[in-house]
């Protein structure tokens, strides 16, 4: 049952969860190899009903679409602000995306 679809499609990528992709292929020795995507990156969440007052600091991606007030510090890594967030920080990390409200200093490596 589960299988019929991975052997229709020899060579088609397949998800294994969100944010990772596996492509799998037959090698020359007709045996099947899977390789994960350099890409594919973990992004924690905190939702609309979160209220953070305090530091937020880590070493993986970040959604907010919650309410913060405190600076955010991600090195090296991405911080999006959802359509519900709002933050009121100072901000660092390598990539910045605002979709929501954010009231104070942005810094990004990469770009905002």
């Amino acid at each position: 049952m589960w299988n019929k679809q991975q052997n229709d499609l020899p060579g088609a990528a397949a998800s294994q969860g969100p944010g990772s992709t596996v492509a799998s292929f037959n090698s020359p020795a007709g045996q099947r190899v899977s390789t994960s995507s350099p890409a594919a990156r973990n992004t924690a969440c905190l939702g609309t009903s979160i209220q953070i007052n305090g530091k937020i600091s880590g070493e993986e991606d970040l959604q907010i679409d919650g309410k913060v007030e405190g600076p955010v510090s991600l090195q090296g890594q991405r911080l999006t602000v959802g359509r519900t967030g709002q933050l009121n920080s100072e901000i660092v990390a390598r990539e910045v995306i605002v979709y929501g409200k954010v009231s104070g200093n942005l810094r990004a490596r990469d770009r905002v």
